[in-house]
């Protein structure tokens, strides 16, 4: 900016510095969803240790400007924490569900209710099932979606169809965005012949994690030989 002869006053003040350097940590943060860092706490100590581009900037300030921005710092937390109390307000509502969605062995047998399975009797009885089925347990050390995959339906409808509902729930936004930008790519000008039944194949081929097993396929197949 010097060079350019362009000022920017914020760039040398301290308080401008940390709280830029106070957004930079948190969005970190955020980014890798540490709900646990209890930062109020944190700030109230003026212990920076989990804030290193602040600790940073802070170097830069007086003590009284420190501890004035840090009590800042820690209000803002504080409401943010508030915030995602408030937005995740019905997660916590339905803990005992997201518990037997990760846990179901260990889950309450009576936690799936209504409207989530339509007979709750039968529901619990499945739970009950489910919970003494010693082949499944070994399943679940390799991940909630390969536990519920693997989980037959025929044997637990009610308890598979609510575990299917519950993963519904967290589906992400990127596969909407994928999907849309894959659309624009398959039915484009040159391509306007496509059917509605090719450009579902297609979006659905283009958007998938499932990895074809190519090998098993091929062998599994006759060559026909020429006559």
């Amino acid at each position: 900016m010097e060079e350019k002869d362009k000022d920017y006053p914020e760039l040398s003040d301290p308080k401008w510095i940390m709280d830029l350097a106070f957004l930079v940590d948190m969005l970190c943060h955020l980014d890798r969803l540490n709900l646990d860092l209890q930062g109020k706490h944190i700030f109230k100590k003026g212990e920076l240790a989990h804030f290193p581009s602040l600790l940073k900037a802070s170097a830069q300030a007086t003590g009284a400007t420190r501890k004035k921005q840090t009590a800042r710092y820690a209000t803002l937390v504080e409401t943010l924490q508030e915030n995602f109390a408030t937005r995740f307000h019905d997660l916590h509502v339905k803990r005992p569900q997201i518990t037997f969605l990760v846990d179901p062995f260990n889950a309450e047998t009576d936690c799936l209710k209504a409207p989530l399975v339509k007979d709750e009797a039968v529901a619990e009885l499945e739970m009950i099932e489910l919970s003494e089925d010693d082949r499944l347990k070994p399943v679940l050390r390799e991940g909630t979606l390969e536990f519920w995959k693997t989980v037959p339906i025929e044997k637990y409808p009610n308890v598979k169809r609510a575990a299917l509902k519950l993963l519904s729930m967290f589906g992400s936004t990127y596969v909407c965005e994928s999907v849309f930008s894959t659309l624009k790519h398959v039915k484009s000008k040159h391509r306007s012949v496509l059917t509605d039944t090719h450009v579902r194949e297609l979006l659905r081929v283009a958007t998938t994690e499932c990895k074809p097993d190519l090998r098993g396929i091929v062998q599994s197949k006759e060559c026909q030989k020429s006559h």
